[in-house]
């Protein structure tokens, strides 16, 4: 990638920051930290497993939570490789535990915690508290439970695993950073009688911690649930990042990221029924924010709000019925105030709609760049200068088509691989880079950048999310008015919506939003 900055502000909510880390901070620091955080003293296998290897996948044992996030396990390879993360030192078994905590409990990313051990006290001061059911004592292990081993002298740091399974006579768990008897295997059985669990190896169990019904919902956002893809923009002085998508009813709903936390969502009943994802445009003073997108009756609908809601305002109607939709508009604002609007008539072609000098204008068949299969997807320079507009072609290739004047295009790009949905355009705040995104036919996040001459593509679900979180719905991307941080959403599995973000010189993520 390109960035060479670092994140100079916030960028996420505090259950999300990774522990800040200082330039002159030393290796052997880290690795300190990592014997800290639960290094298992057992020897480690002659051939270590390369670090970053899956061992076991989130499907194979977290079930139909594994759509909630990166549930992986993964290898720590030497044990002497851990990398910061957002859930703390990778591959430590307090990161799996955390990574774990944070997706289906709704807890920080990063516990108050010194080594493993300190999760059993550290639970129920959580935010969502956990309770503490001692080893032997009244309640037995089950599914999803946070399994806490004993700090002893041979391994003072504790061990911290999580429950998938358990039988009447045992308790299988998945582990990070544990090797066994030279194994690394990332799961073990452990034997069961009545409520008490067996040592694993030489390392006893204190107990579980369990999130209860009482105390696990509520008390913590909740993840965002959207029946299409996001739609996303941040205001000019960076201060608010606002989200829309269309709802599980078929409603306008909105999420926005200010102060440090995220808000909403807030659905928009009032407004009818959407048949296809928004999209969403920021005025260059930042006081106006407008939303597009299809209704019902296959017109173009807008609504904006300017210290109050106003509409919604059948434009096509307003048209004499022209310019009918088969996609989901995309909408931008230019330097000098105007809007433009993009979708695909009942031709299969790109129309357009542009408002400016306090009118409407078009809408237009732009007949010139040929037929499309999905929705296009519009940016613009931010002199102005350019607007750019990329689509799904009838081949399943990644097209643009480029307005300085005059159009020019389409252009193709066969080398990157078939789109299975409609593309995202970002531009730099600086002009001098493009970036497009896309769901793959396998589901996968990819993109790629213009610089000059193009760059990638680059599959990001494999090489960043270690295939984690795939794409279930078109991607929206935008980059913060600082360009430190590029930002992608997406719904995923179970209709979650999920974000990434590049900052500090790597990806991160991919986390469910949660909201409320």
């Amino acid at each position: 990638m390109f960035f060479a900055r670092t994140l100079s502000h916030r960028h996420r909510v505090a259950a999300r920051r990774a522990v800040s880390r200082r330039a002159a901070r030393a290796l052997i620091a880290v690795v300190a930290l990592g014997a800290a955080l639960g290094m298992s003293t057992v020897a480690v296998h002659a051939a270590a497993i390369p670090f970053g290897t899956v061992l076991i996948s989130g499907a194979q044992w977290a079930g139909t939570d594994a759509g909630l996030g990166d549930l992986n396990v993964y290898s720590n390879g030497t044990q002497s490789q851990d990398q910061m993360g957002t859930f703390g030192l990778k591959y430590e078994c307090t990161e799996l535990a955390q990574r774990w905590a944070y997706y289906k409990f709704g807890e920080p990313a990063q516990w108050p915690i010194s080594k493993a051990a300190d999760m059993w006290t550290a639970g129920p001061t959580m935010p969502v508290p956990l309770s503490q059911n001692p080893n032997g004592g009244a309640t037995p292990p089950q599914h999803g439970d946070l399994l806490v081993f004993a700090a002893t002298a041979t391994n003072p740091t504790g061990h911290v695993a999580v429950v998938s399974s358990v039988t009447a006579s045992g308790v299988t768990a998945v582990h990070q950073n544990f090797t066994l008897n030279g194994t690394l295997a990332g799961q073990w059985t452990q034997a069961l009688s009545g409520t008490t669990v067996a040592a694993l190896g030489n390392d006893p169990v204190i107990g579980w911690l369990r999130a209860g019904p009482a105390v696990a919902a509520p008390a913590s956002p909740l993840p965002v649930h959207a029946s299409s893809a996001p739609s996303t923009a941040v205001t000019p002085d960076g201060s608010t990042q606002t989200v829309f998508w269309k709802g599980t009813a078929n409603q306008l709903t909105e999420a926005w990221y200010a102060g440090g936390a995220w808000h909403g969502p807030a659905d928009f009943g009032q407004f009818g029924t959407l048949v296809s994802a928004p999209s969403v445009a920021i005025s260059k003073d930042g006081l106006t924010q407008t939303v597009f997108w299809q209704g019902a009756n296959g017109h173009l609908y807008e609504a904006w709000y300017s210290g109050s809601w106003h509409g919604p305002a059948d434009l096509t109607a307003t048209w004499g019925g022209l310019g009918g939709m088969t996609s989901a508009p995309s909408a931008v604002t230019t330097k000098d105030g105007s809007q433009l609007v993009f979708w695909r008539g009942p031709d299969n072609r790109v129309w357009e709609a542009w408002y400016a000098a306090g009118s409407w204008h078009g809408p237009i068949d732009l007949v010139s760049l040929g037929t499309m299969a999905s929705a296009p997807n519009v940016a613009v320079t931010p002199d102005g200068t350019t607007q750019t507009v990329f689509w799904k072609a009838t081949n399943g290739l990644l097209t643009e088509a480029w307005f300085t004047g005059q159009w020019n295009g389409p252009r193709q790009f066969g080398n990157f691989g078939a789109l299975a949905g409609a593309p995202s355009v970002t531009v730099t705040p600086d002009g001098l880079t493009q970036l497009v995104f896309w769901q793959g036919a396998d589901k996968h996040l990819h993109e790629a950048w213009f610089t000059g001459a193009w760059n990638g593509p680059s599959d990001l679900t494999a090489a960043a999310f270690g295939g984690a979180s795939p794409l279930l719905s078109s991607p929206t991307a935008t980059v913060t008015t600082d360009a430190s941080t590029q930002i992608v959403f997406w719904t995923g599995g179970g209709g979650l919506m999920f974000e990434a973000w590049w900052a500090g010189g790597r990806w991160n993520g991919p986390v469910a939003v949660r909201a409320g």
